[in-house]
């Protein structure tokens, strides 16, 4: 008999920008409003501080609503990276997030293909697999 013991599960969030060939990957221990205001943080602080307007992707779960960002942040802060948003949510019969799922089913297959033992090793991982995925500038070639 094989058993199998469950060690929790996390949330893996990929961050985009097909024509570049820049991508990073989020991991957190939970899927909350208040992780994706952090994110949103990061994005206008980090990755993209001097974005003027940052297009966000997402499907229809509630924890992309901006209204996370005035949850974490003083309300003028909030406001100030809230402008920057432009929320796309994604037609229910097509979605943009394929490129999103196209980088998880990579990140799967060259990494992620057995049990990780726990979120830390697993942020090692995605992102020595993102510094591979951007040094190599891997593109996602969209179609209109």
């Amino acid at each position: 008999m094989i058993c199998h013991e469950r060690k929790g599960t996390c949330d893996l969030f990929v961050v985009l920008v097909p024509d570049w060939g820049w991508r990073t990957v989020i991991v957190t221990e939970r899927r909350t409003k208040e992780d994706r205001g952090c994110l949103r943080i990061r994005l206008t602080g980090e990755f993209f501080p001097d974005a003027q307007r940052i297009h966000w992707m997402c499907d229809h779960l509630s924890t992309h609503a901006l209204g996370a960002l005035y949850r974490i942040l003083p309300p003028a802060e909030a406001r100030k990276r809230a402008r920057r948003f432009c929320l796309h949510p994604t037609p229910r019969h097509a979605s943009w997030l394929n490129m999103a799922e196209i980088e998880i089913s990579a990140l799967e297959r060259q990494g992620l293909d057995r049990r990780i033992p726990d979120v830390e090793t697993l942020q090692q991982e995605a992102a020595a697999w993102v510094e591979l995925r951007n040094t190599a500038q891997v593109r996602i070639h969209r179609r209109h």
